[in-house]
């Protein structure tokens, strides 16, 4: 006798002992090869589509000052660098600074203040002398220039 094939039901894959037949689960997935292959490129496909067109690339820049003359021997010396560092950090993001980085570097007409703070990040270490700016920005020249 000839076996025939024939795609199966789930009801039928369910046999009466309520035990699943792996064979006939499979002549079942086989059967609808097409669709599930279809259905992945579909999705892969459009995967790739949103990934690449919302996708922005940003460029991050970042400048490193340590205050201080590197013979930081006296206390007073310490504290100074500090203090320094820390109006640094707390100057740097504000409006006439950043102001006048837009004006010095030919901007104005590409982005406001608002729009620049929003790329400018100040940092400062655990020591407090060194002051970290990292500036973010979808174009690496002017990520780099800012």
């Amino acid at each position: 006798m000839e076996e025939e094939k024939r795609t199966c039901t789930p009801e039928e894959v369910q046999n009466r002992d309520g035990e699943i037949d792996l064979v006939d689960v499979c002549r079942a997935l086989l059967s609808k090869a097409l669709y599930i292959l279809l259905a992945t490129v579909i999705c892969a496909v459009g995967g790739i589509l949103y990934a690449v067109n919302t996708r922005e690339t940003t460029y991050t820049s970042t400048a490193t000052v340590y205050m201080g003359d590197g013979s930081m021997t006296s206390t007073g010396n310490v504290a100074i660098a500090t203090y320094l560092a820390r109006d640094y950090a707390t100057m740097i993001p504000l409006r006439t600074v950043l102001d006048t980085v837009i004006s010095n570097l030919g901007l104005e007409n590409e982005m406001s203040y608002e729009q620049l703070a929003k790329h400018v990040e100040v940092g400062l270490d655990n020591d407090g002398r060194v002051v970290t700016i990292q500036v973010t920005d979808r174009y690496q020249k002017r990520a780099v220039r800012l």
